[in-house]
């Protein structure tokens, strides 16, 4: 053998043979949390992309669609006018313009961030606690209902949901090295959650409370995490102001019936029944699963779980170099409780907001914690008991794929439009009718508006006759979308009796499983 060469293998810059001892360990061993999370980011991918278009987009993915088509200066007033913060209606604004609109354009950024945020919430209960609760945490994240479901529709839920996991992660990750790079990172992504929804701010609101009430923390990040938080909260004051002179409106809406909340009779009520309807399965879960959830959220509210690792680097870290858990626990707490009780008391003090899908802020601190409370039983037990509802999760995507929870206004469109019927006239039975018949036109290629009339669904007796006199003269044929026969249990006979009233009769009902109804009515001779 050449000396040479013996020298050189032998050397300092010699290749270990440790990867092929490496290589000899069984694959069991060779698996780590991280490959499980990404096999979970897989997943979470497919579950969102893969069935994108198949339902119609209903009335608020279309509402943003008429915001996201118009100029920018448009875009602007409109999400004044509706206190809905702009950032994601921006996003969409740039996407449908390069590749066009559809429900899968539509969708596309909603489902992205789902897909991001699977990934974000591993790392987020890796930092704080270990890879175990990271994995955990981010299989419900990859299977749960809510975030399913809200990643697959096109509006900004799923962004809310992104930035408070990013929010608590960068949080964390500044609290271990304060710099400010990490800084930098922290301020834009509460800048980011406030401006991605009205309860992004309340999510902000919790983080900033929790970073400066908690010793550890706060001595963690020192000025950087102040200064960060600081500039956030600065940029979010023009913003603020206009929601604070919008409230009038928004009261408005209440009174007028537009706007379909109300306050809660009881606060600890309304605040456990959200916290129960954040549970990861689409339908009302069995009694078992639904107090599993509940115990595993509250042993990880109360309890502890392996040592966090954020703040090692701190300058002035505890005893054992590491945040105490506690601290950890009161944050995730902070972030899970904070956002859903401020929304309850500003609704029952102010002007009703609250609604499950505002709290999504909340469900990225939820899910940790319940994968916290997981690792506090003994033995494998706690890893039982959550893989087993991630398992009655999963079996529940089934109702989920197959049902329809938005309606068929594109079927119901694509019926108008092959009758013709953008050269009758269109009566709608509601407010909600016009948007979304002629949103879903544009959807399917067809611009041309039709023409509508809306005769509201509250009337009857002469007032009635009045309305459907005035819409149909000089008609001989008309069609009648009717919405929300499902949930308002309206008795659509009285609106029927007059139209035969008025000397009309059905010639053709297209009825769908979800709403709406429509109804082709001829003048008799």
């Amino acid at each position: 053998m050449d000396p040479a060469a013996t020298t050189v293998v032998n050397g300092p810059d010699a290749i270990p043979d440790a990867p092929e001892s490496e290589l000899r360990r069984p694959l069991r061993e060779r698996l780590t949390w991280d490959h499980g999370a990404m096999v979970l980011v897989v997943l979470g991918a497919i579950l969102r992309f893969a069935d994108l278009g198949r339902q119609s987009m209903w009335y608020d993915e279309l509402f943003t669609m008429l915001v996201t088509t118009k100029s920018l200066p448009g875009l602007m007033r409109i999400a004044i006018e509706d206190t809905t913060p702009p950032f994601y209606y921006i996003l969409q604004h740039f996407l449908i313009r390069a590749f066009g609109i559809s429900e899968v354009t539509m969708r596309f950024l909603p489902a992205l961030a789902g897909v991001i945020t699977i990934w974000v919430v591993y790392l987020l209960g890796k930092r704080l606690f270990s890879p175990k609760v990271g994995f955990w945490a981010a299989g419900l994240m990859t299977v749960g209902a809510l975030p399913l479901r809200y990643s697959q529709e096109a509006r900004a839920y799923s962004f809310m949901m992104l930035f408070a996991a990013l929010s608590l992660l960068a949080l964390a990750s500044l609290a271990e090295k304060p710099g400010v790079f990490r800084a930098a990172l922290f301020g834009l992504s509460l800048a980011a959650l406030a401006y991605s929804h009205v309860y992004g701010a309340f999510g902000c609101l919790a983080i900033v409370l929790a970073m400066l009430a908690l010793p550890s923390l706060r001595r963690g990040v020192g000025w950087w995490g102040a200064g960060a938080a600081g500039l956030a909260a600065l940029s979010y004051v023009p913003w603020a102001l206009i929601v604070l002179t919008q409230i009038r409106t928004v009261g408005g809406w209440v009174q007028g019936g537009t706007w379909g909340l109300r306050a809660p009779a009881s606060l600890g009520d309304e605040f456990a029944r959200t916290l129960a309807n954040l549970t990861p399965w689409p339908t009302q879960p069995a009694v078992l699963p639904a107090l599993a959830f509940t115990g595993l959220l509250v042993a990880g509210l109360l309890g502890t779980a392996s040592a966090p690792q954020i703040a090692r680097h701190a300058k002035k870290p505890s005893a054992d170099g590491s945040i105490p858990e506690r601290d950890a626990l009161w944050l995730l707490g902070a972030a899970a409780v904070v956002p859903v009780m401020t929304g309850l008391l500003l609704t029952r003090y102010v002007v009703p907001i609250h609604d499950l899908r505002n709290c999504l802020v909340a469900l990225p601190a939820v899910y940790v914690l319940v994968a916290v409370g997981a690792t506090r039983l003994k033995g494998q037990a706690g890893t039982i008991l959550i893989a087993a509802l991630v398992a009655y999760a999963v079996f529940g995507l089934g109702s989920y794929y197959t049902s329809t929870s938005k309606g068929h206004w594109r079927e119901a469109v694509t019926y108008l439009l092959d009758r013709g019927a953008q050269h009758e006239l269109v009566i709608a039975s509601s407010d909600y009718v016009p948007l979304d018949v002629n949103m879903y036109s544009v959807v399917l290629g067809h611009p041309k508006q039709f023409p509508l009339a809306t005769v509201g669904r509250d009337l009857d007796g002469k007032n009635l006759d009045k309305a459907l006199g005035k819409a149909l003269k000089g008609r001989t044929s008309v069609y009648v979308v009717t919405a929300f026969v499902h949930r308002t249990g309206v008795d659509w006979t009285t609106f029927d009796d007059g139209m035969k009233r008025a000397g009309w009769k059905v010639a053709e009902t297209r009825n769908f499983d979800f709403l709406p109804l429509v109804r082709h009515w001829m003048r008799q001779r």
